[in-house]
């Protein structure tokens, strides 16, 4: 005969199968954040004119606005007023771009439709241009001096070797 048998309330014995499934949503969540933080203020390449990316010349026609001199290369920033990382992105490209760069702020709410097209999911997207007026690419979020560095340094050397 074996002894008394223990028994345990429902909900203990599915207690291990739920903090099991805590413990795998809080690992997925932290990779997934990990994954995006990464990526914050690097540049990503974008696509090639053939592909339909954004010129200059485009982003002219849909602000109304000359953006640049011909022959430097420019940073348009997407911002918002109440961005607080939009503050301190634009003040990153104008320490570091110098009198290199040209940089131009646009209001993400006045510009909808171009924030739309360009699929902007945050503040502060900065588009990057060459001194001819060809996409580099994108970043997303503000990029720290170094990051910006780096991008400056690579616009302002193809420019002069060109």
């Amino acid at each position: 005969m074996s002894g008394p048998r223990a028994t345990y309330p429902r909900g203990v014995t599915d207690l291990l199968p739920r903090l099991l499934a805590v413990l795998v949503l809080l690992v997925v969540a932290t990779a997934a954040w990990w994954l995006t933080e990464r990526r914050r203020g690097s540049l990503r390449t974008t696509r090639t004119e053939r592909e339909g990316a954004v010129t200059l010349e485009t982003l002219r026609a849909a602000t109304g606005r000359q953006l640049a001199e011909p022959g430097r290369p420019v940073v348009v920033q997407l911002s918002s007023e109440v961005c607080t990382p939009c503050r301190a992105s634009a003040r990153t490209w104008t320490l570091v771009g110098g009198e290199d760069v040209t940089l131009v702020e646009l209001d993400a709410a006045e510009h909808l439709d171009l924030v739309r097209t360009l699929g902007v999911m945050r503040t502060p997207t900065s588009l990057v241009f060459d001194h001819t007026g060809t996409a580099v690419g994108r970043v997303s979020g503000a990029p720290t001096a170094t990051q910006a560095r780096e991008i400056v340094g690579g616009l302002v050397g193809a420019g002069r070797a060109a």
